[in-house]
């Protein structure tokens, strides 16, 4: 296949950021309640502190290894990094101003952010009571001098200047509520941010100098973690040792609120940073504080409303008799992710079952699932937990839990020397009066209660014995017994799941190039890898039909004359993160349809270890259909992909179909009937 020019290939980063923005304009919408609301704007931040930590820091170190080779868009890295910094500074501007109207609507509700010039001489006086008893002691102001180099990353800090020159600097103690409630401080509603207050009292800080201008500032510093490893079992050891580099990186961002000429003459010089690495910020810093609101509480003034997730009656029984029945398939948070649960408590008691093995990547930190895997090693069972402890931002969590399974005597895999271990997947033997017997759950999300409720993902329960010899051959292979797996059924990368995809692609163009109609439908989080964006070129040129719903980076350019015509890019945000990722492949001969724990990037086709299966349950293919029809119809939450890498929303009109509301609807009516 003839590689296509760099144009037709839309920048990885760029296209991140415009889903950061549809992100954002969520936190704008008149039909998302205003608490709600209030987390969009806290998620924008979090999702850009990340960014900048991780993709942006490792576009710093190309740039300064004078690394001059153009990504598949055709950017250099000091291309890429200009670009970024552009979008974020007018993407920050609009989250300013949408941060201004929600507080506008959010002070109507009786809780306007206060500040110390509007409060009374006696409220004064008790704010600094409040700041005395309740805020100093926790405050440690520095005089900076060269013996003073480090800023902790993402922590605010003031800057304050002193008589003479001097510069002094605080920190915002990180475990204090940033958003002090004014019934509290001085008696009256509302709420004060944590640094105005100190910034007002600097005097006591610093009661040896005159204190002049003051300024809340920032440094975000590289996050990536360089671990190599020979053997998996060093692995623990490594990335305990590794995890402080993320405290120690180098800085690539520094933000700053208002317009400080000062503070960034200062803060330029004594970092060592360029002015072009500072983003002013016209709102307070830091607006991740607004996810305070981060719960759903039923009847709770501003949230979305709470529906009740879907119950089954098959897990409410012998779960193993209803898996032999017919395969079963779930979707979580519009179902339970009690099946989850109940298939590991029954593998716990049921006195047949020998051995349970499982794969984790993200755990909740009060986890159910580890807890079953825990009870199942202390009962006798062979419990083999694969844990993967290079899941970024989760590294200690799965450290500690790590260690909880080995104590109660399970078997701990710390994933493999160098791949990922991203599939889901568990693993149930249980010995039956024919033999022994393999039961499966693969899942497109994690094992994890708390995100099972905010994420939208599929679980798929089977015994069937091809897929569950694949699933053990793949086992084999992370635990270093088998070098060079052979499948049958499942498609594992980093071995057979390019290449499926590739041959389903192809067998879809050969359709559709003898006159068959052939369609395509693709879910997933991510688009990016190169080769596979353009088979599905060839595929378009070839007359397929290929719908994608892509939440997130999207490198795939639609519409383009002569090569993508018959491609179609949606985007659905909304109140769930849309998380599964489902592939469809359809002639008028034949279909098939597939569940996946991998986007279509090349981290995960190519250096992780990640598992496609197929659906063979005609009612659970049907259901899964159904769902991602509805979900292609979606005009409320929906944007589309223009050529240009922008999206356009859909139609937003009152009544315009809203899937996930449709999905919840559909629950609230049947649990009324």
């Amino acid at each position: 296949m003839k590689p296509y020019p760099s144009t037709n290939i839309l920048n990885r980063e760029l296209s991140w950021l415009h889903f950061n923005d549809r992100v954002l304009e969520e936190g704008a919408r008149d039909d998302v309640p205003i608490l709600e609301r209030a987390k969009f704007i806290s998620i924008f931040s979090s999702n850009l502190d990340e960014f900048f930590g991780v993709r942006v820091g490792s576009l710093r170190d190309q740039r300064q290894a004078k690394y001059k080779k153009l990504d598949v868009s055709g950017l250099t890295a000091k291309e890429q990094i200009k670009q970024i910094f552009s979008h974020t500074r007018k993407a920050v501007q609009r989250q300013s101003d949408i941060y201004r109207q929600w507080l506008k609507e959010y002070e109507g509700m009786n809780s306007p952010c206060l500040t110390i010039e509007s409060l009374s001489r006696q409220e004064v006086k008790n704010m600094e009571r409040y700041f005395k008893g309740r805020i100093y002691p926790s405050l440690c102001p520095l005089v900076l001098d060269q013996s003073i180099t480090r800023f902790a990353n993402g922590r605010l800090h003031l800057l304050v200047k002193l008589r003479k020159g001097k510069i002094g600097i605080v920190q915002l103690p990180p475990l204090m509520d940033r958003m002090i409630e004014g019934e509290d401080a001085v008696g009256r509603p509302g709420f004060f941010f944590l640094e105005e207050i100190i910034g007002s009292f600097l005097h006591f800080l610093f009661p040896d100098d005159q204190v002049g201008d003051w300024a809340v500032f920032r440094v975000t510093r590289s996050a990536d973690i360089q671990v190599a490893v020979e053997d998996a079992g060093d692995l623990l050891e490594v990335i305990e040792q590794a995890l402080p580099q993320r405290e120690n990186g180098r800085i690539i961002r520094v933000e700053i609120e208002g317009k400080q000429d000062w503070a960034i003459a200062f803060l330029t010089q004594y970092l060592g940073v360029k002015p072009r690495d500072f983003i002013e910020v016209e709102v307070p810093l830091d607006l991740t504080c607004l996810n305070r609101w981060n719960r759903m509480e039923e009847g709770e003034q501003g949230h979305f409303q709470v529906f009740e997730a879907a119950e089954k009656e098959w897990w409410k029984g012998d779960v193993f008799e209803a898996i032999r029945k017919q395969d079963r398939i779930h979707m979580v948070p519009y179902e339970k992710f009690d099946p989850v649960i109940r298939f590991l408590e029954q593998a716990v008691q049921d006195p047949q079952v020998i051995a349970i093995q499982q794969t984790l990547y993200r755990v909740s930190d009060q986890s159910s699932v580890v807890e079953a895997l825990r009870q199942a090693a202390l009962n006798g069972k062979q419990v083999t937990v694969v844990i993967e402890l290079r899941a970024r931002f989760d590294e200690e969590n799965n450290i500690r839990w790590a260690r909880t399974l080995e104590e109660a005597g399970c078997q701990v895999i710390y994933g493999h020397p160098i791949q990922k271990v991203h599939t889901k997947a568990i693993v149930v033997i249980r010995q039956e009066d024919d033999g022994l017997r393999t039961y499966l759950h693969l899942g497109t999300g994690n094992y994890n209660e708390v995100t099972a409720k905010l994420y939208t993902d599929f679980g798929y329960f089977t015994a069937n014995s091809e897929m569950a010899q694949d699933v053990s051959r793949m086992f084999h292979y992370i635990t270093g017994s088998m070098k060079i797996p052979e499948f049958t059924s499942l498609a594992v990368a980093p071995f057979t799941l390019r290449t499926t995809l590739m041959d389903r692609i192809a067998e879809c163009i050969r359709s559709a190039k003898r006159g068959e109609a052939a369609w395509i439908f693709l879910k997933m989080n991510s688009l990016v890898d190169t080769h596979m964006i353009e088979a599905l070129y060839e595929a378009s040129k070839a007359g397929v039909e290929v719908d994608c719903l892509v939440r997130g980076i999207c490198c795939l350019r639609p519409g383009l004359k002569g090569v993508s015509e018959n491609i179609h890019v949606k985007s659905i945000v909304g109140r769930f993160l849309e998380h599964q990722r489902v592939f469809c492949f359809s002639t008028g001969s034949w279909e098939k349809l597939y569940l996946s724990s991998a986007d279509w990037m090349p981290r995960n086709l190519n250096r992780r270890v990640e598992l496609m299966f197929p659906v063979t349950s005609p009612f659970a293919i049907e259901s899964i259909k159904g769902w991602m029809r509805l979900q292609w119809q979606d005009e409320n939450r929906a944007h589309r992909l223009k050529s240009d890498g922008t999206y356009r929303p859909l139609s937003r009109e009152k009544g315009a179909l809203d899937s996930q509301a449709c999905f919840i609807g559909e629950l609230m009516e049947r649990s009324r009937t």
